[in-house]
């Protein structure tokens, strides 16, 4: 039997809802194997909240321009 590579992988992600961030610090073999070694989430302000729902509001449709929208966007931001 083949002894199977055991990954440790830290899991970044917020919702559609934009209310905060999740982490989880995990094992796994990325097919059979998972271990939960911790979760956490931690919540936006409402004003981290607003910006966010703001900066998704005025992306640019255009996908050429998005990179340099949010590149833009970083010197503007009021949180």
């Amino acid at each position: 039997m083949k002894k199977r590579k055991i990954y440790t992988v830290i899991g970044i992600m917020t919702g559609t809802s934009m209310d905060g961030i999740d982490i989880s610090l995990i094992n796994t073999d990325g097919k059979e194997y998972l271990k939960i070694n911790q979760e956490k989430d931690y919540q936006f302000t409402k004003n981290i909240q607003n910006e966010l729902k703001i900066i998704v509001k005025n992306k640019p449709k255009n996908l050429s321009h998005i990179k340099e929208y949010f590149l833009n966007y970083e010197n503007k931001i009021n949180l």
